[in-house]
């Protein structure tokens, strides 16, 4: 059974809420974009308590399903009684509201970045060491936890930063395997969007001897004619490339479940009614509740 719970402020365990009416989680390969709410019948009893929750967590009997911070509550009444909805985001908020003064590193590792920026807002990380070190990393004067370290990860190639179901925060610099394959039998709906608005075809990085160029090869053989200049860019022509892409053409298939893969996992999906068989990348992840059940979204892209 899905259950929420709420730690509050100067506390160490949690308190069980009330059975959800609704319940939505989101878990995205990219930090920021994570987010939860859940729903239940108001009980005046709680408001006090609610007021200093500082932590939710979402379980599935003991399975952790998503570990989050709470960013508020509304309750709306009418005839028929009172209902409470909690929302918030995943443990990247803390990264996302801590700022930090100006800072310069000469050959800074991860291990530095992580115990720096990481550490003070009491999220656990787990990271690779890159092969290679930048030279140089600057940090400006109000970056938060989350751009520095995102920064840092995309100035030494690696993958964008995650959150885990537990609320650790993951970077590494290959996708991992989920194993799964998902054919017409495992999917209630799956949309197919070949986007093309938006998706370069060839960067040109402003530089002191002039513009260098750099080309999405894949996007020209399909016909792509996009070009944009790009001045102070900390990604690679790689990175530069990849985030162009990764919209390109996306996936969104509906499944019974909650929790089904791991954001920036890799899963293989095989639809003949498309004509697709091959290995797709998890951008969101999203398990909700609905008249139907327990449901999961997944949105993935073939690049």
């Amino acid at each position: 059974m899905i259950k929420g719970y709420v730690k509050i402020v100067n506390q160490t365990s949690y308190t069980e809420l009330p059975e959800p009416l609704e319940w939505e989680i989101v878990r995205a390969d990219k930090a920021d974009r994570d987010s939860f709410y859940y729903v239940f019948p108001f009980d005046p009893a709680l408001r006090q308590t609610l007021s200093s929750a500082v932590a939710f967590q979402l379980k599935d009997g003991t399975a952790l399903l998503f570990s989050g911070r709470v960013d508020g509550y509304t309750v709306s009444l009418s005839a028929a009684g009172g209902i409470l909805k909690l929302y918030g985001r995943s443990t990247a908020a803390l990264l996302m509201d801590y700022e930090f003064p100006a800072a310069d590193y000469s050959k800074p590792t991860m291990k530095m970045i992580a115990q720096t920026y990481v550490g003070p807002v009491s999220v656990a990380c787990y990271y690779d060491e890159p092969t290679t070190v930048p030279d140089t990393f600057h940090v400006s004067l109000g970056d938060s936890a989350m751009k520095v370290i995102s920064n840092f990860a995309a100035s030494v190639e690696a993958l964008p930063c995650y959150i885990r179901a537990d609320g650790a925060m993951r970077i590494t610099f290959t996708r991992t395997a989920s194993g799964v394959t998902l054919g017409p039998g495992d999917i209630i709906s799956a949309k197919l969007l070949d986007r093309r608005r938006g998706v370069v075809s060839e960067f040109r990085l402003i530089e002191d001897n002039g513009y260098e160029p750099r080309v999405n090869s894949a996007f020209v053989l399909e016909g792509g004619r996009a070009r944009r200049y790009l001045k102070e860019c900390i990604y690679s022509e790689k990175q530069i490339i990849y985030e162009t892409m990764r919209n390109r053409r996306l996936f969104k298939l509906l499944l019974t479940g909650t929790a089904r893969l791991e954001p920036a996992s890799t899963f293989t999906l095989n639809l003949p009614q498309f004509s697709f068989n091959d290995t797709l990348y998890v951008t969101h992840c999203r398990s909700f509740c609905s008249p139907e059940g327990q449901l999961c979204e997944i949105t993935a892209s073939q690049y």
